[in-house]
């Protein structure tokens, strides 16, 4: 059972907290002081996947989980994710954002709800028969 994106070689990706921007304003607050330099917050930034979200360029799934109550990553940040890749390659599958919207960072969430989500959208793009959509 395959469902590979022959492009990428990705059938789908997922984030559970929504956050693709790892860089902040804020040099002192990266995790290792080797990033606290420019060039080091530069290196990070490259790995951003909202930076590699490029006009037109294939990509697989998307499923972006967020918690509306998030003290640590704000809505926001898997709101312009979700916008960026949809608006990058508008032929490409689908980028779904699935909020909890009384669950923050690990506080409040119906971690049940979120695991059966995360499974049926990973059975789906995986291609498995007893989870596609029915004609």
């Amino acid at each position: 059972m395959t469902n590979e994106n022959t492009e990428t070689g990705w059938t789908a990706l997922l984030s559970i907290y929504g956050s693709s921007t790892p860089v902040t304003s804020d040099l002192a607050s990266l995790p290792h002081p080797f990033d606290r330099t420019p060039e080091g917050a530069r290196r990070i930034d490259a790995l951003s996947p909202y930076r590699q979200l490029l006009p037109g360029a294939p990509r697989p799934a998307f499923l972006i989980m967020s918690g509306a109550t998030d003290y640590t990553i704000p809505l926001w940040v898997g709101g312009k994710f979700v916008a960026a890749a949809r608006a990058a390659n508008k032929d490409a599958p689908p980028v779904l954002w699935r909020i909890d919207w009384t669950g923050g960072h690990n506080a409040g969430r119906d971690y049940a709800a979120e695991d059966a989500d995360l499974m049926s959208f990973m059975f789906w793009r995986l291609g498995h028969p007893g989870f596609q959509p029915r004609n």
